[in-house]
This record gives C-alpha cells, sequence and structure tokens, in this order.
C-alpha cells in the first residue's frame, strides 16, 4: 500500500502555513511515506521546481507533486462557498483566482477535465456544508485536521449519498500536523495524472492516524 498526504501548505505560498516546503518534505520522508502533495491557496508550483526541491532532499525515496485549493464563493449569498482542492490543472492555465464563484469554479475544473475535491466541507465556518450536494465535484475529504468526529460523518454520509469519492488529507500547515490522515492507494503513484486516475478507479482506501477521528 502507498499512503499519501495529499492536502499541504508551504509558507513559500500560504501565508497561512508555517512550513516552508523543504521542511515539509523532510517530514514525509520521516514518516517514511510514499507521496505527497503540496495544495497551496491558488498558486500550483511548477512541477519541475517541486521534482528538483524532492530530489535534493529525498532522492528517489518520496513522490511530491503538484496542485491546489481555490476559495469560492456563493454569488447568491456573497459568502464564502468553501475551498476546492484542484487536481491534474494544466501548468500552462493559471489557477482560479480567489472568490471564484463555486458554479464557475466547478465548470471550469470540468471543462479543463481536472479532478474537484470540497477542501474540509464540515468545517465549521469555513467549509461548503450541505452546499456541496449541488456542487458539481468529484468527492470531498472525509478525513481533515478541522473536521471533528459529528463532521467526518456529515461527510460520509454525503458520500453515501451522492457516490462521491471521500479522500482524507491533513491539511497540514505546520510540521506536526504533516501525517494526520492519509489517501491510501493500491499501487504506485508517480505523475498527477495517475494520482487522479487512481482516485477515479477507486483504488485507495483513506487512513486516519488519530485516535478521536475513525
Amino acid at each position: 500500500m502507498f499512503p499519501f498526504e495529499i492536502h499541504s501548505h508551504t509558507s513559500q505560498h500560504s501565508k497561512c502555513s508555517g512550513m516552508p516546503a523543504e521542511e515539509l518534505i523532510e517530514r514525509c520522508v520521516d514518516l517514511q511515506i510514499a507521496g505527497l502533495v503540496v495544495t497551496d491557496h491558488h498558486y500550483q508550483w511548477p512541477q519541475g521546481e517541486l521534482d528538483a526541491l524532492a530530489q535534493s532532499i529525498a532522492g528517489n525515496g518520496l513522490v511530491v507533486l503538484s496542485a491546489y485549493e481555490v476559495t469560492t464563493l456563493d454569488p447568491k449569498t456573497d459568502t464564502h462557498a468553501g475551498d476546492i482542492l484542484v487536481y491534474d490543472w494544466p501548468e500552462d492555465e493559471p489557477p482560479l483566482p480567489i472568490w471564484t464563484p463555486y458554479e464557475e469554479a466547478c465548470a471550469r475544473i470540468r471543462e479543463i477535465g481536472a479532478l474537484g475535491i470540497s477542501a474540509h466541507p464540515y468545517r465549521e465556518g469555513m467549509g461548503a456544508g450541505d452546499l456541496v450536494y449541488e456542487m458539481d465535484i468529484d468527492g470531498i475529504e472525509i478525513f481533515n485536521q478541522n473536521h471533528a468526529q459529528a463532521h467526518v460523518n456529515q461527510a460520509r454520509a454525503a458520500v453515501a449519498r451522492r457516490g462521491f469519492l471521500g479522500v482524507a488529507g491533513s491539511d497540514a500547515h505546520h510540521r506536526m500536523q504533516v501525517g494526520q490522515f492519509y489517501t491510501v492507494f493500491e499501487q504506485p503513484v508517480q505523475t498527477i495524472a495517475e494520482f487522479v486516475t487512481e482516485l477515479r478507479e477507486r483504488r485507495f482506501v483513506i487512513q486516519s492516524n488519530r485516535p478521536d477521528i475513525s
């Protein structure tokens, strides 16, 4: 099995993070996991930069992939409509900007052929909540450090009702937050395209490393 940390932020490109990419990679090496996806806010690292950084720190011992997270708007209420993790977005396309209306964001992700996952959908004040039932997305996070067990249960209910992909990510902003939750693949993943394929084919399970969340 091949555990991945699929939701993480670096201080280089997410102001809310206190962890540079180098420290994030080093922590993943310490945890001896298979892979990491960097998902900074409204910024997608060039894959070549991450490859070079990972090689300098981890050699061939860690796959490091690039994606991003976009904050969306509900134009009906002019309020936050939750964040969407965007995987396999083309490098030559600018990431969606902050406060993109959620219907527009979902449509653009679908048009591009990328994969859209609602981040921490039931996080208090910061998640999409039951708006996920209206969103044209591929999946939602079940496990996230901002989900208590009650939120996990709500996310599981949405997965069951809508048939979403149900994934897990730590949403790590600091070293000790890395590795709380993994998305674990059945076979090796080396590229973001392979990552998305394995998710779409549902060849994965989710893992909680916290005793209070299951």
